[in-house]
């Protein structure tokens, strides 16, 4: 067994554990303010090289492999690790704190009955996890569905059709026109905040390209609106503002709307468009405003606009409240796995029946 650890670029400290070069798993530790989260990654490439900015560490033939591993998820490793961290503009953890971490070390027998029971019981903990994670996904799908049906179809199932003469919007009830919502809207970018004027808590939103990011204490927009991720992967999300709010040069933003438009009902149309999929996929994927304004999109009256308003609040706010009830059962799932995690490798369980290899 090998454990790789690294400084890392940009913040991040990486944990490598390599078994016998079959299965690998990766183990990112990115420093944020005073905190330290932990991701895990599992690969199966075979044997590996490290850079000479790791360290490596080989456990001895009287521990298992599998065992320290575990005790790498912990809380008592991470727990290790923050209070040792080293802060600086890059954050380090050298091969010296590793090597006086302290760990409860049992038998080897203790070690291998250890690591087979959490094989087993977390095993089943990630297909729960893995479960409603796919549920989600379905929710966000239907969500998705309910409000593509909604802006393009309107709220009633028997009004005549008609050809919208646009791919992605089909057929259109009768009384509904078409147009580019260059004739509609004007739009700009937001404006840079540096971050000296940013904090975890004020009475200002700072809105980025993927939401609400931080807080400041001055407004650039005192009016509803509707802010677009204007640069990198995620670019194209859309959300909605109806409070004072700093919106940054990550993302663009509607400053003036005709009265023909409702901003709600837009918001959902942007939605349904997944405007990521237009972006200019370069190095940094790119939405510009003109792209915006070139978009086509179905109007209906200003009445029925309000009224698809509604429902899709309603029926929007429903799922989101299933999600949030299933990415709160998610979170007690990973606790508790941390939790048997930690109760196993201090001893805490009897665990000396699965001490079988």
């Amino acid at each position: 067994m090998r454990f790789l650890i690294s400084s890392f670029f940009s913040g991040v400290i990486i944990l490598f554990l390599a078994i016998k070069n079959s299965s690998y798993t990766l183990l990112f530790y990115h420093r944020r303010s005073q905190l330290v989260y932990i991701k895990y990654f599992t690969i199966s490439y075979g044997k590996c090289s490290y850079a000479g900015y790791l360290v490596k560490f080989r456990a001895n033939s009287k521990n298992c492999p599998k065992f320290l591993f575990y005790f790498s998820k912990s809380n008592i490793f991470y727990i290790q690790i923050q209070l040792a961290l080293v802060s600086s503009t890059i954050s380090n953890f050298n091969g010296n704190k590793y090597a006086n971490m302290i760990l409860p070390l049992p038998s080897y027998y203790e070690q291998k009955a250890i690591s087979n029971f959490l094989d087993q019981k977390t095993a089943v903990i990630d297909d729960l996890i893995a479960d409603k994670e796919k549920l989600i996904e379905l929710l966000q799908e239907k969500r998705q569905a309910i409000i593509t049906e909604a802006v393009t179809k309107g709220l009633n199932p028997n009004v005549r059709l008609k050809d919208s003469g646009i791919e992605w919007i089909g057929k259109i009830p009768e009384e509904w026109e078409v147009s580019s919502l260059r004739w509609y809207i004007s739009i700009k970018s937001g404006d840079y905040i540096s971050q000296e004027n940013i904090d975890e808590e004020g009475p200002i939103p700072v809105i980025g390209g993927n939401g609400l990011m931080a807080y400041t204490n001055k407004a650039n927009c005192n009016f509803k609106t509707i802010a677009i991720g204007r640069v990198g992967a995620l670019c194209g999300n859309v959300h909605f503002i109806d409070y004072p709010s700093w919106i940054t040069d990550n993302a663009l933003y509607i400053t003036n709307l005709r009265s023909k438009l409702c901003i709600k009902y837009l918001f959902y149309v942007l939605k349904a468009l997944n405007l990521n999929q237009y972006a200019n996929k370069t190095a940094q994927p790119l939405i510009s405003s003109s792209l915006v304004k070139s978009q086509v999109i179905p109007i209906p009256p200003i009445i029925e606009q309000t009224d698809i308003v509604n429902y899709l609040d309603i029926k929007t706010a429903e799922i989101d409240d299933i999600i949030s009830e299933i990415k709160l059962q998610i979170q007690k799932l990973k606790e508790y796995r941390q939790s048997l995690i930690y109760e196993a490798v201090t001893g805490k369980i009897y665990v000396r029946d699965y001490a079988i290899d």
